[in-house]
């Protein structure tokens, strides 16, 4: 046997594998299939890698990070090099807060596959609480700008989410000429976000950061807030993030006991959870409201 006809039938075996799984294509699956159905069709067939991929995913949106490792390492010891495995024990390092040992993994599947999206976005959260907006924003906008067949729905709504969040934290701590320009871009880059995946609990979620912490005497609405941050609650009920500013929203209806029984909640989640503390510290680098001059 030639060794060209070896290393064909090695990339045939491979692509039958893993590697030349349509990535998109189960992350797009992954968001239309309830946690509660992935299961069940885990158990029907718990040796199909893109089954366990799938449930791995479903797993990670519910923000059930130990179970979503499980499945992934489970990938990994079937397949070693299994790209989507890869990624997902790395954004289950950057949800335990070790955002350096995750950057270099981010960076390193980016390098090798620069169509595989999720780590783009993955990077641009660990570039946001680093406050790199700069780098953040540049690969969000990798994201929406590639071409549709490597981006899935539910990934290019995050983009445009992040984007925009970005873009509100640039606009609400720099001065007139920095908020004319990319204050507008923050509803612009939610609303895309809408129209893509409107049920996203990250889409909830923006639109519900965005009407709490507008600047006063602006589209400041609490109650607008508190509608979308709830929505993202009961889509992502394990994000610490989203109790967080659900707090601040309760705080600045003057609903103190909710707002300390929210942050709680954030804590018991999540007790590293960086926006729970800049709150609770009252150092305010991801924005404050529901004190005096906020």
């Amino acid at each position: 046997m030639t060794k060209r006809l070896v290393l064909l039938i090695a990339f045939i075996f491979t692509c039958l594998n893993s590697y030349c799984f349509d990535w998109a294509e189960l992350h797009e699956k992954a968001c239309k299939i309830s946690l509660k159905d992935a299961l069940a069709v885990y158990q029907k067939d718990a040796s199909s890698i893109t089954t366990q991929y799938v449930l791995a995913l479903c797993y990670l949106d519910a923000r059930k990070d130990k179970d979503a490792e499980a499945v992934f390492m489970k990938i990994l010891k079937a397949e070693p090099e299994n790209l989507g495995a890869r990624w997902g024990i790395a954004e289950v390092l950057r949800r335990k807060h070790m955002l350096d040992e995750a950057e270099v993994d981010f960076k390193k599947i980016i390098e090798e596959h620069p169509h595989y999206v999720p780590a783009y976005l993955s990077l641009g959260y660990i570039y946001y609480i680093k406050k790199d907006f700069t780098t953040c924003i540049s690969l969000c906008a990798q994201v929406i700008n590639m071409d549709r067949k490597f981006v899935d729905s539910a990934n290019l709504a995050r983009a445009h989410c992040l984007y925009a969040g970005v873009k509100g934290m640039i606009a609400y701590f720099g001065g007139p000429i920095s908020k004319a320009v990319n204050g507008p871009a923050v509803m612009r880059h939610l609303k895309i976000a809408q129209r893509i995946d409107a049920d996203n609990a990250a889409v909830y979620f923006g639109f519900g950061s965005y009407y709490l912490l507008k600047e006063p005497n602006s589209s400041r609405n609490p109650d607008k807030a508190l509608k979308y941050l709830l929505a993202a609650k009961d889509k992502a009920p394990g994000f610490a993030d989203i109790y967080a500013r659900i707090a601040q929203a309760y705080k600045l209806k003057g609903n103190q006991e909710k707002f300390n029984d929210y942050l709680k909640k954030a804590f018991a989640i999540d007790p590293r959870n960086e926006i729970a503390h800049d709150i609770q510290s009252g150092r305010c680098e991801f924005i404050c409201v529901g004190n005096p001059n906020q």
